[in-house]
């Protein structure tokens, strides 16, 4: 039996099932922002996976997007969901009512999973923002342009 999964767009005040796949701090940053944007995978009635990010505005006035947390249950990777959810955000971003020129991920620590979102994140076309500054330096920030 094939498996079918889904990405949805979750409510921030309905995050319900979700709320077990983000970190205790990206929590309270959703319930203390207004703008943030959440994706979901599902499987079914299973949450397998989510992203979670803020539409933000820089100094020229420009809209873009905040990649705060990506995540997918360890039983569901290397399936390709992660992809999934990107694209899913970046075809939000450039053709929903939540237009963004870019998307930013910023890198404050150094560790397995974070070389793992690195990677992951340059597979999907992200590029450093600085790229002279050293890998691991905290705050490196990765770019995409939409």
């Amino acid at each position: 039996m094939e498996e079918t999964f889904r990405a949805v767009m979750i409510d921030p005040e309905e995050i319900g099932a979700y709320e077990s796949l983000l970190a205790p701090e990206v929590l309270k940053e959703l319930e203390e922002r207004s703008s943030a944007v959440i994706l979901g995978i599902e499987q079914g009635e299973l949450a397998v996976g989510v992203l979670a990010g803020f539409l933000e505005q820089d100094e020229e006035g420009e809209f873009y997007f905040l990649l705060s947390w990506l995540f997918i249950a360890p039983d569901y990777r290397n399936r390709g969901l992660g992809s999934m959810l990107f694209e899913a955000l970046v075809t939000l971003l450039k053709d929903g009512a939540e237009q963004a020129r870019y998307i930013v991920c910023a890198f404050t620590t150094e560790d397995e999973e974070t070389e793992q979102l690195y990677t992951f994140l340059s597979e999907e076309g992200m590029e450093d923002l600085d790229p002279d500054s050293e890998q691991g330096e905290l705050e490196q920030e990765m770019i995409l342009v939409l």
